[in-house]
């Protein structure tokens, strides 16, 4: 196998928040008990049913289709596992208790991990990646020539499991992201060093959410990944991972303030606490006439949380921030773009966001 690449320095992250390390480790191997336990509180729910009606749903296979989810959760485990013995080779000093319950919103972070797997790295996935991935790299493609590239340096903050950056990498730019989410990091660490092929693990990304099926079957469907080899790549590959919160990048390397030609920002906007800091994080990282990329809604993820705190603008008020920032547009497009995001095609709902997508430039 070809040399590991975007490999994880954490010994100076590790003391920064040894909680929520402990919490993303342990969370991914109590992720059978916990899926279990979930499943046997709906399984606890057929008391609402006469003896009639369970036989009608026995009939039907519904035990069947239950042992298929608990199946599908000992399968999940085990991809979980992989990444776990990653991870556990990159924090030998973190010391761990034997016995520790999940968060329930830790817990939550597993299965959308399951889903930003599919989102990122699977055949499945390709039109989402489509939609909100591939004009963000035309434009990059674009604004630098072939001969340029190598020399080009691009951030991708809130990378996620690194498959724009992937994307990015391949085009022989030399590209930075930074992650907040160790169990997002993790996770790329396994996709792009360990896996040796095409469709190299299967997961069983629906089994969580058992509203809106049109087929029992259809639950219990895997889906493979990673959809391209990760081993096939351009050398030299220049890939770089700096763990960490964005708003904190430049304390933790001050060295990298007007470093980077261009900032790509894919969904990123709306998952920070303070949309105006996040702004003036990417104007420092940038050179001057360096280019900011974006795509994504304005669905500010902590709004729903009452204990975080999130600041929520407008795009107008948005765009003066901006502009105020040491900006200017040199693209910017009127109408939103529809991209939707990963969705059951066994469901009968699905969910679609309305994102903006412009480019800037830092004033000289």
């Amino acid at each position: 196998m070809t040399e590991d690449i975007g490999a994880l320095d954490l010994e100076v992250y590790e003391h920064d928040d040894l909680e929520y390390l402990k919490r993303v480790i342990h969370s991914l191997r109590n992720y059978q008990a916990c899926a279990l336990n979930q499943l046997s509180h709906k399984q606890r729910s057929l008391s609402l049913c006469s003896l009639p009606q369970k036989e009608l749903l026995l009939e039907h296979k519904f035990g069947d289709y239950l042992h298929n989810i608990m199946n599908s959760i000992e399968a999940n485990q085990a991809v979980l596992q992989d990444i776990l013995k990653l991870a556990q080779q990159q924090l030998i000093k973190l010391e761990l208790e034997p016995d520790r319950k999940t968060f329930l919103h830790d817990f939550a972070r597993l299965e959308e991990l399951f889903l930003q797997i599919v989102r990122e790295w699977s055949s499945e996935g390709a039109p989402v990646r489509q939609a909100s991935f591939e004009p963000i790299l035309q434009d990059l493609k674009s604004l630098y020539p072939l001969s340029q590239r190598p020399l080009t340096k691009v951030l991708i903050p809130g990378s996620g499991l690194s498959r724009l950056a992937f994307d990015v990498a391949c085009q022989t730019f030399d590209c930075t992201v930074n992650e907040q989410s160790m169990l997002n990091l993790f996770t790329a660490n396994l996709i792009l060093n360990k896996c040796t092929r095409i469709d190299n693990y299967r997961v069983y990304p629906w089994i969580h959410n058992l509203n809106n099926k049109l087929e029992a079957g259809g639950t219990t469907r895997p889906v493979a990944f990673p959809d391209v080899d990760p081993t096939l790549r351009p050398d030299p590959f220049r890939f770089q991972v700096i763990p960490g919160d964005f708003q904190q990048f430049l304390t933790r390397r001050p060295d990298l303030e007007g470093h980077f030609d261009c900032v790509l920002t894919s969904f990123v906007l709306d998952s920070t606490h303070n949309v105006m800091e996040t702004v003036e994080v990417i104007g420092k990282c940038l050179k001057p006439g360096g280019k900011w990329i974006n795509l994504g809604p304005l669905n500010y993820v902590y709004a729903k949380y009452p204990a975080e705190m999130s600041l929520e603008l407008s795009w107008d008020l948005l765009r003066e921030v901006i502009l105020a920032s040491g900006f200017q547009f040199v693209k910017e497009e009127e109408t939103p773009r529809t991209c939707p995001y990963v969705s059951d095609r066994n469901s009968i709902s699905s969910v679609n966001f309305q994102c903006l997508h412009f480019i800037v430039e830092k004033k000289s």
